[in-house]
């Protein structure tokens, strides 16, 4: 069937670029569309999500993360770790306008092991680097994509419409590598700012 939500929180310059994702309805629409690489799970404890596995050394100062096989973007290429490095990268560096900059402020480098595993090194220990790459703005997307009006992403829904302020459509990722997410046909997600 159909889903229809109606949400506050939307204005004209919402936008599904994940370094600049604010508000409930862009929010929303992220989450219909991405994945993170971890998830917090019902226990309030990191999740694998598109990491697989991952494990931490050197006193927290090296990660490692395995990368889910055979998971697809919603445009057909395969997920790997140059979308993963692409994809942090956006929010690294001085340049970077990403409101999750601060999160990721200590990583040195992402580094493409192979195709399905991605090392992260990092200035200073962080025992929490998992939780970190759970934020809502660590969505994954394809190496090289920048166009948020037509968004891409490994998520339970493809983006079929947006518009800023108004709504957005999405239709179900028939491909989706979860069983058990996005059951629905097709989700309309409409701004209504106004309480009344």
């Amino acid at each position: 069937g159909a889903l229809r939500l109606g949400l506050n929180g939307g204005s004209s310059a919402d936008t599904l670029d994940p370094t600049q994702l604010i508000g409930t309805f862009s929010i929303n629409v992220s989450r219909q569309v991405y994945n993170t690489l971890v998830e917090i799970g019902d226990d309030g404890k990191p999740a694998p999500e598109l990491a697989a596995s991952w494990e931490a050394s050197d006193g927290n100062t090296r990660w490692i993360l395995n990368l889910r096989p055979g998971v697809q973007f919603h445009n057909g290429k395969t997920f790997d770790a140059d979308d993963v490095k692409y994809s942090l990268g956006l929010h690294i560096g001085d340049k970077t306008k990403s409101k999750a900059k601060g999160l990721v402020a200590d990583v040195a480098e992402v580094r493409a092991a192979s195709p399905t595993q991605v090392e992260i090194l990092l200035k200073s220990p962080n025992p929490d680097m998992d939780y970190v790459l759970s934020d809502l703005h660590f969505a994954m997307v394809p190496a090289g994509f920048a166009d948020w009006a037509k968004a891409v992403g490994t998520g339970p829904f493809k983006l079929t419409a947006f518009q800023p302020g108004v709504r957005a459509m999405a239709t179900r990722n028939e491909g989706y590598w979860r069983s058990d997410r996005g059951h629905v046909d097709t989700v309309e997600t409409v701004v209504i700012n106004d309480a009344t």
